[in-house]
């Protein structure tokens, strides 16, 4: 059976796409909260990332890229040699090779005034990025054992009706202003190394030594990154947003500090209630004679300067907290959902190129998050009512969307026959008519099919960090072409582009038979190669996957002109169908 692929965009639509594509002068940028899109003008973007930057920590760096990119490999490769790793295939457990140097992007909080920007640090592909991700699985459990902890809305929900509440009682909320660029590191680093030495589970998260962890931290927390522009920056005091390990170490400093200076004897009997998710407190404050709620923010804003908590108090018995709307009455607290006034109410649109089970599914988690957050009858309807409307303006069918209110009751459980349940599971794209019949068909044998995210308008549109050159860049199959002929030659490369050409001139250099480029020149005395243009015609970063695509690829031009030797890795011949559309899709 022939699949033919339609676009869910009008023609109108993709000539917009384009333009936005094209325009190089706008930046399109996520909003911090509420789900919105914010178009700034370039100028606008690099004032407000520059902005950032010039108020925290950050100094320009005066070594290359290159060169800090190979310090901190050789300092992680010297601790993993120290520990007994030594074999290459078991440092690629812990290293990024062909790395990357940190990229920074703005998210605009359109909730404040002159919508400022929040800069974040992306670390995918930096060196230290595998190993800060098990630093964190480690460092975890010691922001979650703090007293204040809380996961989520439903967890202070759970919370707030353990609380036995008096008229003397009422409500606050604190948030300690760019908590993780203000986190001092080194204090943070003498807590964490006294809590690993106290912990009595820790060899049962890792066998690393906590002399090893120490050192693997000071590295990790050594933050380069490169702006819009390309200028590389050092922070020298905090942690980024965006990289794993800064919401522990942020925890953990937060968790010293309360113990230290929030359970002191002077505030004991006023404090409640003190509950903390990230740099967002909610408290429960007694009234007091001596000394009220302000002089406890007064007292911790002194302790260190970089920390400062702002405060809001309850109006009118109301305050909003994460996404609760907290109410207080004489003796207890009702809850419901809370938004801010900024949310777009904009959800997954039902013409999207998503399964129907996806979309019902977006359906099924609001009004799970209604039943579970609301307290009254009344205010439950009403935010099922507000649900309703907002799906259909997302253009779901009102059918559809009346259906699944009536008939998802929260909390149930599907009964699942033990025989037909899966054993297998594949992650394929989604195609609409036909994916559903194939998940059927799969299901039947036991195998359980997901379906991955495709294309977004947000993966087109937004470009807010700074561009990779092809020849530093990575996790792709290429093309190059002989100046001469025009012949083609297909290959793949986990490592930079240059690099990987670099080993191409090496083995035409050695005279190496198995390299498609010398065999060609061999034959071909007065040929050259064109080693200047490269065409990216795919990324993918796991390496099965890209084998396999670039073999598809060669197996498409084969009936070209085409260098190479083999044909990769041997693939169905059912693919051949697709060879057309590969081309097309190639665009060469």
């Amino acid at each position: 059976m022939r699949i033919k692929l339609r676009s869910n965009l009008t023609r109108s639509r993709r000539k917009a796409l384009k333009s936005l594509q094209t325009n190089l002068k706008i930046k399109i940028v996520p909003a911090d909260k509420g789900n919105a899109t914010k178009i700034e003008s370039l100028q606008s973007y690099e004032k407000k990332e520059k902005d950032q930057i010039d108020q925290r920590d950050y100094v320009k760096e005066k070594y290359c890229e290159q060169t800090l990119l190979d310090n901190i490999h050789e300092r992680l490769n010297a601790v993993l040699e120290s520990m007994g790793i030594e074999k290459l295939a078991d440092k690629r457990k812990y290293l990024t090779y062909s790395a990357y140097i940190a990229k920074s992007y703005l998210l605009i909080k359109v909730h404040k005034p002159d919508h400022p920007g929040r800069l974040v640090v992306c670390q995918i592909d930096d060196p230290s990025y595998k190993i800060c991700e098990i630093l964190t699985k480690i460092l975890n459990p010691f922001d979650e054992a703090a007293d204040s902890f809380i996961v989520n809305a439903k967890h202070l929900k759970d919370e707030l009706k353990k609380i036995k509440l008096d008229e003397d009682c009422f409500m606050g909320s604190c948030d300690v202003r760019n908590l993780y660029p203000s986190v001092p590191i080194k204090k943070t680093l003498e807590i964490t190394k006294k809590l690993l030495q106290n912990d009595k589970t820790l060899k049962q998260r890792t066998s690393w030594s906590i002399d090893h962890i120490m050192i693997f931290l000071e590295i990790c927390l050594e933050t380069h990154f490169k702006s819009l522009n390309g200028t590389i920056y050092t922070q020298t005091d905090g942690t980024p947003i965006g990289k794993s390990i800064s919401g522990p170490i942020a925890g953990i400093y937060l968790r010293w500090f309360e113990d230290t200076f929030v359970k002191t004897h002077k505030y004991n009997m006023q404090i409640v209630l003190w509950k903390r998710q990230k740099d967002d407190v909610f408290i429960i404050w007694r009234k007091c004679e001596h000394f009220d709620i302000e002089d406890l923010r007064n007292d911790l804003n002194s302790v260190d300067p970089r920390i400062y908590f702002t405060m809001e108090l309850e109006k009118k018995r109301r305050l909003p907290f994460l996404d609760l709307d907290i109410t207080r009455l004489d003796d207890r607290f009702i809850t419901k959902v809370y938004r801010k006034d900024t949310h777009t109410n904009k959800y997954i649109n039902w013409n999207s190129n998503c399964s129907e089970e996806c979309l019902i599914g977006t359906m099924k988690t609001l009004i799970f998050r209604a039943h579970e957050l609301c307290d009254l009858e009344q205010d439950k309807q009403e935010e099922l009512q507000f649900l309703k409307n907002t799906f259909i303006s997302n253009d779901f069918p009102p059918q559809v969307v009346d259906k699944v209110f009536h008939t998802y009751k929260p909390g149930q459980k599907k009964n699942q026959d033990e025989d037909t349940k899966p054993t297998e599971t594949i992650c394929v794209p989604y195609v609409p008519g036909f994916s559903e019949r194939f998940r059927k068909v799969m299901r039947k044998n036991g195998i359980r099919v997901v379906f991955k995210k495709g294309r977004t308008l947000g993966s087109l549109l937004v470009r807010t960090k700074a561009s990779t050159q092809i020849e530093k860049s990575k996790d792709h199959i290429y093309l190059k072409n002989c100046s001469t002929c025009k012949s083609m030659y297909i290959g793949e490369t986990g490592q930079y582009q240059k690099k990987r050409d670099q080993g191409h001139k090496a083995d035409i250099k050695q005279g190496k038979k198995s390299n498609s480029f010398f065999m060609h020149l061999n034959k071909n005395k007065n040929h050259q190669i064109d080693w200047e243009t490269t065409k990216i015609l795919d990324n993918e970063k796991d390496y099965h996957r890209r084998i396999i695509k670039e073999s598809l690829y060669i197996n498409a031009f084969r009936n070209e002109k085409l260098m190479n030797l083999e044909d990769g890795k041997p693939i169905n011949p059912i693919w051949k169908q697709f060879n057309a559309d590969i081309r097309k899709l190639s665009n060469i």
